[in-house]
């Protein structure tokens, strides 16, 4: 997965980048109202290029990674939700194995998207492949 953005800070061979969220943005109909700041990502990558504060630089990012981070995020809630309900519906009555199936999905979500921000503070997951200005 390739973005462009611009390095805003540099620190240890690493550059943190702002990068426009184009793709996001574009199809949401409230783009228009949205404040700057909500279209703006930072992403930590390594400076392999020497890349210098200011410069528009092209990073990459391990697609396979970026997946799997989706999968985890999204996917797998759902799937232990879908289980949850499954599961507690042979013992429970249907209210409570709607608020079971609905503590499952929230705390899944919750759980895998606070490991995964712990997990990505320690790698690096992005580069910097180029300079474009």
């Amino acid at each position: 997965m390739k973005q462009i953005g611009k390095v805003i800070e540099i620190n240890n061979g690493m550059a943190k980048i702002e990068v426009d969220r184009v793709s996001a943005c574009d199809m949401c109909e409230n783009a228009a109202h949205c404040a700057e700041k909500c279209r703006k990502v930072y992403a930590t990558a390594d400076n392999l290029v020497n890349a210098e504060l200011g410069d528009t630089v092209e990073i990459e990012t391990e697609t396979g990674r970026v997946l799997m981070n989706a999968v985890l995020i999204f996917f797998v809630p759902v799937v232990l939700a879908i289980a949850a309900y499954l599961l507690s519906n042979l013992f429970f009555e249907e209210n409570v194995s709607v608020a079971i199936t609905f503590f499952i999905l929230v705390f899944s979500l919750c759980a895998f998207s606070f490991v995964l921000n712990k997990v990505s503070k320690n790698k690096v997951i992005s580069k910097i492949v180029r300079i474009l200005k």
